[in-house]
């Protein structure tokens, strides 16, 4: 599959090469612990949603949500999505791999991850961790190769559903694993945003934002009965922006302005200091800064 196009196209034909990684153990070194382990992760990403217009960045949107999160976590005021397109940015961010070192398959649906390529969900699982993902739009073949190492996988297009979904699984759980939770959404926008004039667009805009931080609200209730000491390690990232018109074509995704690239980055729970950090970050880094978080060394590479 890596090597050839025809051996690829072969398997394709003959097998799911999903299904065949997940019947193999895993690969590589075990991590090395270096501290407290086993702390929950929430791990909240959000396609198409810009720095600038968020409360954590003195933005308008009504995120009260997003806005309580910044107040009480570490707020990265300069964090940058890997690459201004999903089917390069999701990748990256869950192997912890930078796009241009991604090996896979292009293809109209989105980028089909090599199977050699190993994400962070997979590496925590290993440990012990049950895995979850929550998440709007993974569905064709290519995106598929984004989930692996998550045992559970629920889908729905609606952002607040969703996150309502997620709350409802996390409440109903039993067993005292640590857990790795993922919820993806995006911005919502009506089905013809081409024809909305550019006076609309931030309103229209800024609206989704605010059904985005109705989900972030949903997705932390299912925590609500836990202690602060208890409390998962929340993480609420971008993992691109949305170009409105400022620089041309709007809903663009190939361009580098900080209107595609600037996301917001949010950290907030139990041992993150709360503050905020002017430095520039790359969405590329969260991965191993997960594992970082679980208490264990991230690996080489």
């Amino acid at each position: 599959w890596s090597e050839s196009r025809l051996g690829r196209l072969g398997l394709s034909r003959i097998t799911d090469i999903e299904d065949l990684r997940d019947h193999l153990p895993p690969d590589g070194p075990r991590l090395i612990a270096r501290g407290n382990t086993h702390r929950d992760l929430v791990v909240i990403t959000i396609d198409g949603i810009r720095a600038d217009r968020t409360p954590d960045h003195g933005g308008p949107a009504p995120m009260a949500a997003l806005g309580d999160l910044a107040r009480r976590g570490l707020v990265f005021e300069w964090a940058f999505a890997a690459s201004p397109t999903a089917r390069r940015s999701i990748p990256s961010l869950i192997t912890g791999i930078a796009p241009h070192r991604l090996r896979g398959e292009s293809s109209d649906d989105g980028f089909e991850l090599d199977p050699r390529h190993v994400s962070v969900a997979e590496q925590l699982r290993a440990l012990g961790y049950q895995t979850a993902a929550f998440t709007c739009c993974f569905g064709d073949r290519a995106q598929r190769t984004w989930l692996r190492g998550f045992d559970l996988r629920v889908a729905n297009d609606d952002p607040v559903t969703l996150a309502g979904l997620a709350r409802d699984w996390v409440k109903a759980r039993t067993t005292t694993q640590p857990l790795l939770l993922w919820i993806h959404v995006a911005v919502p926008w009506p089905a013809d945003r081409e024809a909305l004039p550019p006076e609309r667009r931030l309103v229209v805009y800024d609206a989704g934002l605010q059904t985005i931080d109705r989900a972030i609200t949903q997705t932390i209730a299912g925590f609500a009965a836990r202690t602060v000491e208890t409390a998962p390690i929340t993480i609420v990232a971008g993992t691109r922006g949305e170009e409105l018109g400022e620089h041309g074509t709007p809903f663009d995704q190939d361009e580098l302005f900080n209107t595609q690239l600037h996301v917001p980055l949010v950290i907030a729970g139990p041992t993150v200091r709360v503050g905020r950090r002017p430095d520039a970050v790359s969405l590329v880094d969260l991965g191993p800064t997960l594992i970082e978080l679980a208490g264990y060394t991230p690996p080489r590479g």
